[in-house]
């Protein structure tokens, strides 16, 4: 029986939505009620991690990017 390291991602905000599309072709994200949520599988720990700090990372950007988006239309 082989081992397997899992992290379950749980995120509350107001734009799910634009979240969860930044990882639309990574991961199967559940949306429910202002949050989303997915989960990571890997078998090495090391693998986890690494996968982990790219899906915060793109979450980060995306996160960034709306803001942005909606700062700029607030001003015009």
């Amino acid at each position: 029986m082989a081992d397997f390291w899992s992290a379950s991602i749980t995120i509350k905000s107001r734009n799910c939505e634009a979240l969860s599309s930044a990882l639309a072709t990574e991961e199967d994200v559940k949306i429910s009620n202002g949050s989303m949520n997915f989960k990571l599988t890997e078998s090495r720990a090391k693998d986890l991690r690494a996968m982990l700090n790219t899906r915060l990372r793109s979450l980060a950007v995306c996160e960034e990017i709306v803001e942005f988006i909606g700062n700029s239309q607030t001003l015009n």
